[in-house]
């Protein structure tokens, strides 16, 4: 599975982010880390984390909602948002190389 993300402005970039059981188990501990207190978090599998990502506003989990104390927020998140900021910080990193920031970007999703 991966992510494959385009980005257009002066230039168009195509960078690929495969979708892993390493992948999940990172984004899992991740999230248990940013976690405010005692919860009970399940970790996510690579199939409902695949779900999620490629719908989730229909995914089961995407709206399950967490404390979280984060660099940029603190308070209840849905996992399906933090799902996707995460994907687009790992994006953000795969693209740090290059000062130039695009205008419009968009995602693929191959199995």
């Amino acid at each position: 599975m991966k992510i494959t993300r385009t980005e257009e402005g002066t230039y168009t970039r195509t960078s690929v982010l495969d979708i892993n059981e390493d992948f999940v188990e990172a984004i899992n501990s991740n999230f248990k880390n940013a976690l405010v207190g005692e919860v009970n978090f399940t970790p996510l599998t690579l199939k409902e984390f695949w779900d999620i990502i490629k719908d989730s506003d229909n995914a089961p989990r995407a709206k399950e909602e967490y404390p979280v104390n984060l660099r940029f927020f603190h308070g209840n998140m849905k996992l399906g948002s933090y799902i996707r900021c995460e994907i687009n910080e790992f994006f953000e990193e795969i693209s740090s190389e290059s000062e130039e920031r695009p205008e419009v970007w968009y995602d693929e999703f191959e199995s």
